[in-house]
């Protein structure tokens, strides 16, 4: 039994010894490729995904591409929500996404292929209530929107030098506005109010109009009114 057991802890020492050598020359024939590989470009690093992990071994920093096109960066909090999104898009887009610890999405900001800009502000339950945008022609624009997402306020810039400012009520219906209008966009009346006030429809005078010819207070249809 003896001899036996001896031959057999001798053939398992020459199989180990063999695994070794093999292992060794793998280990030195990857070697010579990374090696290889990191010559040819030194300062390059080259794969499809990319995380950072903090010290609890918690991915927080994730980059990576899909096949579709698209290609991300992501920030993760301690928890593994997601509080910060960039990404692009096949189409040209852009985009940036602000989340708040209980992952909801609060700002969000892009670019789209046509050249248009939005920035989008929203609420705890992620409704929208701010929206800032400009268009590919200089118009740019500003909404405000209530907790029903009803709009509010709104002011603007436009293309053809227009500007204005106007506050709805819950109603929709506009109850004050003022604005500078060109020439051009006012065809009848005195001109175009730069300030003008609309009652409650019905209830009289059915508006206020403040023009830049006539100082004084001028009541008259709902016409006063840009469209």
């Amino acid at each position: 039994m003896s001899e036996k057991s001896d031959e057999r802890l001798e053939r398992l020492e020459q199989q180990v010894r063999r695994l070794r050598s093999l292992v060794l020359v793998m280990a030195l024939g990857i070697a010579g490729a990374l090696l290889m590989g990191a010559a040819d470009k030194p300062d390059e690093l080259t794969l499809r995904r990319l995380a950072i992990v903090d010290a609890e071994g918690r991915e927080r920093v994730i980059a990576g591409t899909l096949p579709s096109g698209w290609a991300g960066l992501s920030h993760l909090d301690q928890n593994g929500k997601p509080r910060i999104t960039v990404a692009t898009t096949p189409d040209g887009a852009a985009g940036v996404s602000h989340h708040d610890r209980d992952g909801k999405e609060r700002i969000v900001a892009r670019t789209l292929p046509d050249g248009q800009v939005n920035v989008y502000l929203k609420d705890r339950v992620e409704n929208l209530r701010i929206l800032a945008a400009m268009t590919p022609d200089g118009t740019t624009g500003v909404t405000h929107t209530d907790r029903d997402g009803k709009m509010r306020i709104t002011a603007g810039t436009s293309a053809n030098g227009a500007a204005s400012v106007q506050f709805l009520d819950q109603g929709g219906t506009r109850r004050f506005a003022a604005g500078s209008y060109p020439p051009d966009a006012w065809t009848s009346g005195p001109g175009p109010p730069d300030v003008g006030i609309r009652c409650h429809s019905g209830a009289p005078p059915d508006a206020l109009a403040f023009t830049r010819t006539r100082r004084s207070v001028s009541a008259g249809p709902s016409g006063v009114f840009p469209p």
